[in-house]
């Protein structure tokens, strides 16, 4: 596999114009998901995961498989989250927080009275061990002090902007592996056609050689 220094140059832009451009766009949502009820941002953040997850399986995979994919159910036996396990694509501890937001949005979207749901009123209904869960879920094990240190201030006294903030870490992997599995098929693909080309420059070289003998 081989590129030139220009080509490694224009890749490395394009990778990072691509990260930003998405960081911009979701950003922008996020901004305003934290300012609707907790039922609509639960159901919005819902479809946000689906869409990212759907993007990392089939950059990973096959982007002809996208229709497949998206009818998919995010997660139980055979899902989305399921497959993004086994290719090791969201780390375990996200996987964890997105199960957990899914069977929340499965247990509200279907009736009408769930529409006033709060996270103040859902954690109330948990035990002692439920809510003990619920925080190992959000502070899970590795995570950086700095947003570790901010999430304890918000677990219990803003609970939505606890799993907001969880839920920006989240987008924040699964926008740069993303852009990680697309640039790799895009440097894959200019090599080997930079590679051919060397080749094809050896062969006319060799066969100069030959004919000059």
């Amino acid at each position: 596999m081989y590129l030139t220094p220009e080509q490694s140059k224009n890749l490395i832009k394009v990778f990072f114009e691509s990260v930003e451009n998405d960081y911009l766009e979701k950003f922008n949502f996020l901004t305003k998901l934290l300012q609707d009820d907790d039922w609509s941002f639960v159901i919005k953040s819902h479809s946000l995961i689906e869409s990212l997850v759907t993007e990392l399986i089939v950059n990973k995979i096959d982007t002809d498989l996208k229709k497949v994919v998206e009818r998919m159910p995010l997660h139980g036996e055979i899902s989305k989250i399921s497959i993004a396990k086994t290719y090791n694509l969201i780390p375990s501890e996200q996987i964890k927080f997105l199960i957990k937001l899914s069977e929340i949005r499965n247990n509200i979207v279907h009736k009408y009275e769930n529409i006033n749901f709060t996270f103040e009123t859902y954690l109330s209904t948990l035990d002692k061990n439920q809510i003990k869960n619920w925080k190992e879920m959000l502070l899970w094990e590795g995570m950086e002090t700095p947003v570790k240190e901010i999430l304890k201030t918000k677990i219990d006294k803003s609970p939505k902007e606890a799993v907001w903030i969880v839920l920006t870490k989240f987008v924040n992997h699964a926008i740069v592996e993303t852009n990680l599995l697309k640039g790799s098929k895009i440097i894959q693909n200019e090599a080997d056609k930079t590679t051919v080309e060397l080749l094809k420059g050896l062969n006319i070289q060799a066969t100069d050689d030959f004919d000059n003998l």
